[in-house]
C-alpha cells in the first residue's frame, strides 16, 4: 500500500459531470458505470503511485508524492476512461455519446501542488488534508469541464514536463479568479495524445477576467491592515488611490495583491502597468497601450485611451512606479478619471500626483513581527533548513529593526543567509550598501540591490533637496522644523529649509509625523536613507552641519530653558528634551570632538536632566566626563558641567569624592559669576553634608542656598531648597520643623504650579507621618505624589514613594501589596542606575521578605544593601542596613551573627547622632543578647533604646521594643512586669495602628497568647 505523503505534495480531484442527472435516469444501470468507474480510476492510481484520500459519491481525492506523478495519473484515467467497454444504456446518453473525442462518462480532473495540513482522520484512520492548498486544489479542479484535466501554475512548474512534451497536448487557459480565493490562479488544460481533439468551454471560473496580473512569484508577508483599508476605499466610492512610500517598502508587490483581490469585481478586469522607464508623457501612453492591447495610430493618444478605459466598464489600472513622471502621469490620470467614470486607479508612488481626487495610502515599514516572518520565509527559499531559534532570534530581531523593517533591505539580508548566520549579517550591517545585494536576475536595478532603491530618489531631486538631505543625516532619531531650519544651510539663493523639508517628504526620503504631545510636525530618516545621505556629504559641508546642529540642541541645556523643568511648562519643556534625547547625546559626542565647548556643555545639561529623571544615571556621568575633558571650556561651563556631574554622582559614588567636585564647582560657579550655578551647588552640597552627619555645615549651605535663589527670582528653586532644609531638620529629630517646612515648600510649588516639586515635597512628607505611624495621612500623601511624579516617569521620586508605600502596607499586615509595591520599586531604581535608591529598595523589599517569615531572601537583600551603601560611604544607610541584617540573623537563629550586626549598627548610629536608629537597634540587641541567655545586659539594651525611641517621638520602633520586653519579661517569669508592658504597648498599637491587621496588633496578640500560655 502507498504511504501518505506529507510535506509538499499534489492533489488530484475528480468527479464525473452531470451524474446527477445519469442517477435519475438510469437507475441501477449508472450504479454499475459508477463501479466500473471507480475500478478504472484505482487501476490507475495504483498503477502510479497514488494514495487515496477519500471518495465522496462519483469524487475522489487522491494525493502524490510529485506533481508529475498526477498529471501522468490523471492522462492514464482519461485513456482508461475513454476506451473501457460501457453499456450502450449509458453511451446512449447525450453527455457519454461517443463524439468529438469523448466516450463514456466524463470526469473532470483538477491538479494542484502546494503543503497543506496533514491530519489523520479519527474514523478511518486514513490520512487527510486541510488548509488553503486544499481548498484552491477543490477550486482548480472545479473550474474544469467533464473530460478535461486541469493544472495550476504550481503543479505544473514542479512537474519538469516542459512546455511542449511527448505524448501530451499543453494549452494556456491564462489567468482566472476562483471562487473565495483572493489570489487568481495561472491555469493550464493538458489532455493526452490522441484526445486532444476534445474542445471545452472557457474555465468554470467565477466569471473570466481579462488581465495581465501574473500570480506572485513569492509569498506574500504582511500588510494585511493596508490591504483592509485599501478595499475600503475603493468600496467607499474613492476612484484613484496613491500608496506612497520610499522604495523598497513593498508597494509594487501590496499593489498587485490589492489588484488581484479586486479583480473578481470588476467586468473590464484589472491591469497592471510598469512605469518605471517611462519619463514623457507618450511613454505612458505607449506602455498603457501595450498593456491595454490598444492601437494608438495617429489619432490623440490620450483620447484614445480614455475611450478604451471607459468601455470597459468597471476596470482598475494600477500605474507602478510613477515617480519620475509624476506630473504627466497626474495629467493622464485626471483626464481619464473624467473621461472613464466606472474606471478606478491604484498607483504607486514615491511622490504624490496632487490631485484632488487622490487619496494617499502611505506605506510605512513593517512592524517587528512581519519583518521577522518575512525575513525567515526568505531565508527558508536560500536554505530550506532555516529556523528561528536560540541565538538566531535576537540577531534577527535586531537585523529587522536596524534595517527599519524596510521589506526590500529585509530580503536582500536574508538572501545572504544561504552563505552568514545571521549574526555575522547583523555585524556587517554598517557597510550595509555592500551587503545588502541581490543576485536574482528576474528584477531590476532597483529592486537587485538597496542602494539601487535608493538611486532612484536621489536622482529625482534637484541639487539644494540633495543638498537638504545630504545635511539632515546628521540629526539622530527625529527632528522639529525648528531644529532643521538651524542646521540646514542651503546657500543665500537655495530654497528656505521647510520648503526643502516638505519636497523631501513629498519624495518619501523623509517622514514626518505628528508629535502627540504638541501637536506639532516631527521628521526623521529611515536608516539606511540616512546611511545614504550620509555618504553624499562632503567632509567640509559635514563639519558645518555637525557644528550648527550642536549648537541648536547646545540650547536645551541653558539655564533658562532648564529653569522651566520646575512650573507650569515642565511637561512640554520635559517632553522635549526626550524627543530629542538620541541628537542630544549625538551632539555632545560632536561639540567634543570638533572642541566646541559651550555647545557640549549645553547639550549635556540637557541630557542630564533627562537621566535624572529616567536614568540610565551612570550615562549622565560619563558624558559629563567627556566634556571636562575638552580643552578650551569656558570657566562658567566648566562649573556648571562640574556640579551637573557631581548631582548625578551623589546616588551612585563615594560621598567624599562627589563633595570635592561640588567644593571645585561652587569655586568655579563664584569665580565666573555664575550666581544660578552656585545655588544650586550649595544645595547640593548641603544635601550632600546631611547625609555625612555634617549637620550644622548643611544647615548654613541650604540657608545660603535659598537666600540666593530668592534674590535671582528662582521661587520653585527656593521652595526646593526650603525642602531640603525640611529633610535635614527630620534628621535632626525635629519633626514638628521637617513638617512645617515641607508644608512651606509644598505651598511655594503649588503657587508656582510644579506638580513634579510638588511630588518629590508630597513624597517625603509623606514618608515622615508614616514614621509617625499617621498611616492614614501618610497613604494620602504618597498616593498623591505618585500621581505627580508618575506623569513625568521621575524613576527617582516614583521608587522612593512605591518604597514608602510598601512599608505602609507591611504595617498593616497586608503583605502581598507590600512585596508587590517594594519589587517596582526596585525595579525602577534599576533602570535609572541610581545606587543609594536601589540600596533603599533593597532594604525594604528584605523587611516585608522578613514579615512574610522569609528570612533567608531577607539576608541577601539586606547583604546586597549593605555593600551598595559601604561603596555610596553613606553611613546613615549602612547602619540600618545592619541592623536589619541582624535582625534576619535573629530570624535564622543565628544570634551571635545578630549581635555583630546590632553592636556595628549602634556604633555607627551614635556617632551620627541617629537616636531613633540607634534606639531600635538597641532594643533589638537587647533580644539578640537575651537569646544567648545574658538577660541582665538585654535588659540593660532595651532601658537605653526606649529612652531614645521616647525622645525621637518614634512610635513604631517603641512599640516593638516594647513586645521585646514583655517577651523577655514572660520568660523570666516577672509576669506582672510583662502585664503592665504589654498594656503599655496596646495603648501605644490602638493609638497608632490603622486596622486589626498591623504589625503592631498582630504582636500584642501574639504576646498575649504567649503570657496566657505561661499562666496555664
Amino acid at each position: 500500500m502507498t504511504d501518505a505523503p506529507t510535506g509538499t505534495l499534489t492533489l488530484v480531484f475528480t468527479d464525473i459531470q452531470g451524474s446527477t442527472a445519469l442517477w435519475e435516469r438510469l437507475g441501477d444501470d449508472f450504479g454499475l458505470a459508477l463501479q466500473q468507474h471507480d475500478a478504472l480510476v484505482r487501476a490507475a492510481l495504483v498503477e502510479h503511485g497514488g494514495y487515496e484520500v477519500k471518495t465522496e459519491g462519483d469524487a475522489f481525492m487522491v494525493a502524490f508524492d510529485g506533481a508529475r506523478a498526477a498529471i501522468e495519473f490523471c492522462l492514464d484515467a482519461q485513456r482508461r476512461l475513454h476506451a473501457a467497454e460501457w453499456a450502450d444504456s449509458l453511451l446512449a446518453q447525450p453527455e457519454c455519446a461517443a463524439e468529438g473525442g469523448f466516450r463514456g462518462v466524463r470526469v473532470r480532473m483538477g491538479v494542484h501542488t502546494g503543503e497543506p495540513a496533514c491530519r489523520p482522520d479519527p474514523n478511518t484512520g486514513r490520512m487527510d488534508y486541510f488548509g488553503p492548498m486544499v481548498n484552491r486544489a477543490a477550486r482548480v479542479e472545479a473550474a474544469a469541464h467533464g473530460g478535461q484535466i486541469v493544472v495550476s501554475a504550481a503543479a505544473w512548474s514542479t512537474s519538469g514536463l516542459g512546455e511542449a512534451p511527448v505524448g501530451l497536448a499543453v494549452k494556456d487557459l491564462g489567468l482566472h479568479a476562483l471562487k473565495g480565493l483572493s489570489e487568481p490562479e495561472h491555469l493550464r488544460q493538458l489532455l493526452p495524445r490522441g484526445l486532444d481533439g476534445r474542445t471545452f468551454p472557457a474555465p468554470r471560473t467565477v466569471e473570466r477576467r481579462r488581465t495581465n496580473l501574473v500570480p506572485m512569484a513569492r509569498s506574500f508577508v504582511g500588510r494585511q491592515q493596508e490591504q483592509r483599508d485599501v478595499l475600503a476605499l475603493f468600496d467607499d466610492g474613492r476612484r484613484l488611490v496613491t500608496l506612497l512610500g520610499p522604495g523598497g517598502t513593498g508597494k509594487t508587490a501590496l499593489a498587485r495583491r490589492i489588484a488581484g483581490a479586486l479583480l473578481p469585481r470588476l467586468a473590464g478586469g484589472a491591469w497592471f502597468c510598469d512605469l518605471s522607464e517611462a519619463r514623457t508623457r507618450s511613454a505612458i501612453h505607449a506602455d498603457v497601450a501595450g498593456v491595454l492591447d490598444v492601437p494608438l495610430g495617429t489619432s490623440d493618444a490620450q483620447e484614445r485611451l480614455g475611450n478604451a478605459i471607459r468601455g470597459r466598464g468597471p476596470m482598475l489600472l494600477l500605474l507602478d512606479n510613477v515617480e519620475q513622471v509624476v506630473e504627466d502621469a497626474a495629467a493622464v490620470v485626471g483626464a481619464w478619471q473624467d473621461r472613464a467614470p466606472q474606471a478606478i486607479f491604484l498607483v504607486t508612488s514615491r511622490t504624490p500626483l496632487h490631485l484632488a481626487s487622490e487619496q494617499l495610502v502611505p506605506i510605512d515599514p513593517l512592524p517587528t513581527e512581519a519583518a521577522v516572518k518575512l525575513f525567515v520565509d526568505r531565508a527558508q527559499q536560500v536554505k530550506p533548513g532555516f529556523r528561528l531559534s536560540g541565538d538566531a532570534r535576537a540577531d534577527v530581531l535586531a537585523i529587522v529593526r536596524e534595517l527599519d523593517g524596510l521589506p526590500l533591505a529585509i530580503e536582500l539580508a536574508a538572501a545572504r543567509v544561504r552563505m552568514l548566520p545571521p549574526r555575522t549579517i547583523r555585524a556587517r550591517l554598517k557597510r550595509r550598501f555592500d551587503l545588502l545585494k541581490g543576485s536574482r536576475r528576474d528584477v531590476s536595478d532597483r529592486q537587485a540591490t538597496l542602494r539601487g532603491a535608493i538611486d532612484g530618489s536621489w536622482d529625482l531631486l534637484g541639487e539644494p533637496e540633495r543638498a537638504g538631505l545630504a545635511q539632515c543625516s546628521v540629526f539622530a532619531g527625529s527632528f522639529s522644523l525648528e531644529a532643521a531650519e538651524a542646521v540646514l544651510d542651503l546657500g543665500e539663493d537655495g530654497p528656505w529649509p521647510m520648503d526643502a523639508v516638505e519636497a523631501l517628504v513629498d519624495q518619501s526620503l523623509v517622514r514626518m509625523a505628528i508629535d502627540p504631545g504638541d501637536g506639532e510636525p516631527r521628521y526623521e530618516l529611515l536608516s539606511s536613507i540616512r546611511a545614504y545621505a550620509d555618504e553624499k556629504l562632503d567632509a567640509d559641508a559635514r563639519a558645518g552641519a555637525e557644528a550648527r546642529h550642536a549648537g541648536w540642541f547646545a540650547t536645551l541645556g541653558d539655564a533658562d530653558r532648564l529653569g522651566e523643568l520646575y512650573g507650569p511648562d515642565e511637561e512640554p519643556r520635559f517632553a522635549e528634551l526626550v524627543r530629542d534625547r538620541e541628537n542630544l547625546l549625538v551632539a555632545v559626542d560632536r561639540a567634543a570632538d570638533l572642541g566646541l565647548g559651550e555647545s557640549a556643555a549645553g547639550a549635556a545639561r540637557a541630557v542630564a536632566a533627562i537621566v535624572e529623571v529616567r536614568g540610565p544615571v551612570r550615562t549622565g556621568v560619563d558624558l559629563l566626563e567627556r566634556v571636562l575633558a575638552v580643552p578650551d571650556l569656558g570657566e562658567g561651563d566648566r562649573a556648571s558641567v562640574v556640579r551637573t556631574r557631581a548631582m548625578l554622582a551623589r546616588d551612585l559614588l563615594p560621598a567624599d569624592e562627589v563633595a570635592g567636585w561640588l567644593e571645585e564647582a561652587l569655586t568655579g560657579a563664584r569665580a565666573a559669576g555664575e550666581r544660578g550655578v552656585e545655588a544650586d551647588t550649595l544645595r547640593d552640597l548641603g544635601i550632600l553634608r546631611r547625609r555625612q552627619g555634617r549637620l550644622d555645615e548643611a544647615e548654613d549651605l541650604l540657608q545660603q542656598a535659598e537666600a540666593l535663589h530668592r534674590r535671582l527670582g528662582a521661587r520653585a528653586r527656593a521652595a526646593l531648597d526650603v525642602e531640603s532644609r525640611a529633610s535635614l531638620a527630620w534628621t535632626n529629630r525635629k519633626v514638628f520643623d521637617a513638617e512645617r517646612l515641607f508644608e512651606q515648600a509644598l505651598g511655594e510649588l503649588r503657587g508656582v504650579r510644579s506638580r513634579r516639586g510638588e511630588g518629590i515635597v508630597l513624597a517625603n512628607l509623606g514618608t515622615l507621618r508614616l514614621q509617625q505611624h499617621r498611616l492614614d495621612d501618610a497613604e494620602a500623601d504618597l498616593r498623591e505624589a505618585l500621581v505627580a511624579v508618575g506623569a513625568a516617569a521621575y524613576h527617582g521620586p516614583e521608587a522612593y514613594v512605591l518604597a514608602s508605600l510598601a512599608t505602609l502596607a507591611r504595617r498593616r499586615g497586608q503583605l502581598d501589596e507590600a512585596a508587590r509595591f517594594a519589587e517596582e520599586a526596585l525595579r525602577r531604581t534599576r533602570v535609572l542606575g541610581d545606587r543609594r535608591r536601589e540600596g533603599q529598595a533593597l532594604a525594604t523589599a528584605g523587611t516585608i521578605d522578613l514579615a512574610r517569615g522569609r528570612a533567608e531572601p531577607a539576608r541577601t537583600r539586606f547583604d546586597a544593601a549593605l555593600v551598595v551603601f559601604r561603596e555610596l560611604g553613606d553611613l546613615r544607610s549602612e547602619a540600618v542596613a545592619l541592623g536589619n541584617l541582624g535582625r534576619a540573623w535573629l530570624k535564622l537563629g543565628v544570634a551571635e551573627q545578630a549581635e555583630e550586626a546590632f553592636r556595628r549598627a549602634v556604633i555607627l548610629a551614635e556617632a551620627g547622632s541617629w537616636e531613633a536608629i540607634e534606639g531600635a537597634f538597641r532594643g533589638a540587641l537587647g533580644e539578640a543578647l537575651a537569646q544567648q541567655g545574658r538577660s541582665a545586659d538585654a535588659f540593660e539594651q532595651l532601658r537605653r533604646g526606649e529612652i531614645l525611641l521616647r525622645e525621637a517621638a518614634r512610635p513604631a520602633e517603641l512599640g516593638w521594643l516594647l513586645a521585646r520586653r514583655a517577651r523577655l519579661q514572660a520568660r523570666g517569669g516577672e509576669m506582672e512586669q510583662a502585664e503592665t508592658t504589654l498594656s503599655e504597648l496596646e495603648t501605644l498599637a490602638e493609638r497608632t495602628a490603622s486596622g486589626p491587621g498591623s504589625e503592631l496588633m498582630q504582636a500584642v496578640e501574639e504576646i498575649r497568647e504567649a503570657l496566657e500560655n505561661e499562666l496555664d
